[in-house]
């Protein structure tokens, strides 16, 4: 991945000896890779060389602009180039870069031109003219930057690993952040990260700094709730998603080198797969590389999901499968540096990368998110049929429902049809109370850590703050509680990475996730209800929207094995190295004072009898040693 430094100076500090300086300091956080840099009127930017286009062969950034006196930097992947010269009137071309699209569009458009832009990408424009810096982020955050602001300058950088070394700046672990993990769903809206005065900026924002120390953010982006539309038949939906899909996904497809997707047999990944195989093949007959998470060769008692797997075939698609035995939970525990929080199956997606990066590929597909858009439940449904008065409708997709998911009537009743129609306050505190469930049972921070560093008052907001969370599914409109969900969650959402980085980031293969494009959110979004349940099957639109795409046996599964199919051995396995984690917590003072370790050992004695959460013990080895560990190896590696 590309890393962007910089670093913008106030009007009184702009002295050339202090940049020279300040433009040593960020080269030695870049510690590889062809760095280019650039001095221009008070901002200092370094960034190094990353391609994953045709067209990035052609980038030199940072550049300067000389005619309007403005610089610019950042990591692009433009999805709507075409729409884009054509609005600047210039011709395509190989050597046209995005940089180049990007700077004509502010020549020409000023701050409004964040409003154009669509795809992958983060952007810095340094206007020497009227003394602003301006960053942008895309709309899901996928590159996202962070910053320091003290009364002299800003310090800003794409990543937060980079940023924290730059002598440029002090910081230190943030402890009310650390205090605050697991009370709350989201972030809060703070934008803080683990470390003091160093934040990230939201996503589809555009922030501008000015040269007094001011600062303003807005978004350059909303979703908003499409007006509803009503297709003549299925088959006509289901042309109407294909070809806004494969756009979408042909999209997520632009690069130069080999495209690789995950490929878990289940609906969302195969979806993705199957149209990027189409849409390859269509390319000169480009390949597809899948990577799928399968058993180890000696392993014959667990279920993995192979059959479905292997039902998927295309001419030019190619399957690589990862069945390491020696990987795990607590693989990478000294590269936990920036972010405590990371999920437990993060090895295999550092097994992903390190593949892909074999296979010369620099993009993954993920099927990831897709239950915002295309594949979302509605279980809601049922309770809207029954206050609609659709009973003939209901009594239907109910006996449907049960015998598609083994599902008893009592838990239909209850969950389906009784408690979405109590009243919105009872419904919340039954929410908020089950959201709370984990840190006031399984939790191991200390919650006298949490009095120290959290006042009552900010508990309380983060309790009030969870059960409005929860209240977001209060209506029986499925369509609009999906948009209420992207619009407050989704769209609010920290970036958090999938796993600890990797030493070199040229090895560090990017995830790309077509169900969040916008286009394709809010196409869905524009659907009725009907669509997303029908004939007693969740996930209705995803189904009927694949149909001649995907196998039936895949369309229309209602199970599925878990993402790491022998996770309970991984960590049993390696639960020595997390006895030696914790051996090295008892000698650090700050570990000892935030988590709970006579707890921790206590659970580390516990054992794991499958691979899904069905059980307390099963949630605790799936999440909270490893959030425990975690965070205790994040703490030994910042003090």
């Amino acid at each position: 991945m590309s890393i962007i430094n910089g670093v913008y100076n106030n009007l009184n500090f702009v002295e050339l000896q202090r940049q020279q300086n300040q433009l040593f300091e960020l080269k030695k956080s870049i510690p590889i890779g062809e760095q280019n840099s650039i001095i221009c009127d008070g901002c200092v930017i370094v960034e190094n060389k990353f391609s994953i286009t045709n067209e990035d062969e052609y980038e030199f950034l940072p550049y300067h602009h000389k005619d309007s006196n403005v610089v610019i930097a950042g990591d692009f992947r433009l999805f709507n180039r075409c729409e884009l010269l054509q609005l600047l009137g210039i011709e395509d071309s190989t050597q046209l870069t995005d940089s180049y699209i990007v700077l004509n569009l502010y020549l020409k458009f000023g701050n409004e031109f964040a409003k154009l832009l669509l795809g992958e990408y983060n952007v810095i424009i340094y206007n020497a003219r009227t003394k602003e810096l301006v960053l942008v982020t895309d709309h899901t955050n996928s590159r996202p930057l962070f910053y320091f602001q003290d009364t002299e300058k800003v310090v800003f950088s794409s990543h937060l690993e980079a940023l924290k070394k730059s002598t440029l700046l002090e910081t230190s672990i943030n402890l009310k952040k650390i205090a605050s993990l697991q009370l709350t769903l989201l972030n809060n809206n703070n934008c803080e990260t683990y470390f003091n005065n160093i934040y990230y900026l939201p996503g589809s924002t555009i922030t501008i700094f000015d040269a007094y120390g001011n600062k303003n953010t807005k978004k350059h982006w909303e979703i908003t709730l499409p007006k509803l539309r009503f297709f003549k038949s299925e088959d006509e939906f289901t042309d109407e998603f294909q070809s806004i899909f494969k756009r979408v996904v042909t999209d997520h497809c632009r690069s130069s080198k080999n495209i690789c997707s995950l490929l878990s047999g289940g609906l969302d990944s195969s979806s993705i797969t199957a149209m990027a195989a189409q849409t390859l093949f269509k390319d000169n007959h480009r390949s597809l590389y899948s990577l799928s998470a399968v058993l180890p060769h000696d392993n014959t008692t667990d279920r993995d999901e192979s059959y479905f797997i292997n039902l998927l075939k295309f001419e030019n698609l190619h399957k690589e499968f990862i069945n390491d035995s020696l990987i795990g939970p607590f693989d990478s525990l000294c590269n936990i540096t920036s972010h405590p929080a990371y999920t437990s199956r993060h090895y295999l997606y550092k097994a992903f990368s390190d593949r892909a990066h074999n296979l010369n590929s620099n993009i993954i597909l993920d099927g990831g998110f897709g239950e915002f858009g295309p594949t979302y439940w509605a279980d809601e449904r049922l309770a809207e049929m029954l206050h609609s008065y659709q009973i003939k409708e209901l009594i239907s997709n109910a006996i449907d429902h049960k015998k598609l998911y083994s599902r008893s009537w009592k838990s239909i009743l209850y969950h389906d049809l009784i408690r979405p129609s109590l009243p919105l306050k009872l419904q919340a505190l039954i929410r908020g109370k089950k959201t709370l469930t984990l840190s006031n049972n399984l939790d191991l921070i200390r919650p006298e850590f949490r009095s120290a560093h959290l006042t009552e008052e900010y508990i309380t907001s983060l309790k009030k703050y969870n059960r409005n969370l929860s209240d977001i599914r209060h209506s029986f409109d499925a369509r609009f509680n999906c948009f209420n969900i992207i619009d407050k969650v989704l769209l609010n959402k920290e970036p958090n990475p999938l796993k600890p980085p990797q030493l070199n980031v040229y090895q560090e293969a990017r995830y790309s996730y077509p169900f969040l494009d916008s286009r394709l959110l809010e196409f869905c979004l524009s659907a009725p209800n009907e669509l997303r349940f029908k004939n007693g099957y969740r996930r209705y639109m995803i189904r009927v929207g694949m149909k001649g795409l995907i196998p039936n046996e895949i369309r229309y599964r209602t199970t599925k094995e878990p993402f790491s199919p022998d996770y309970m051995h991984r960590f049993h396995r390696q639960i020595g190295i997390a006895r030696d984690a914790m051996e090295s917590f008892k000698g650090n003072s700050l570990v000892s004072e935030i988590l709970d370790i006579p707890r921790l050992e206590n659970y580390l004695d516990l054992k794991m009898t499958s691979n899904k959460c069905y059980t307390k013990n099963d949630f605790i080895g799936m999440h909270t040693i490893p959030n425990a560990i975690y965070l205790g190896s994040f703490i030994i590696n910042n003090t």
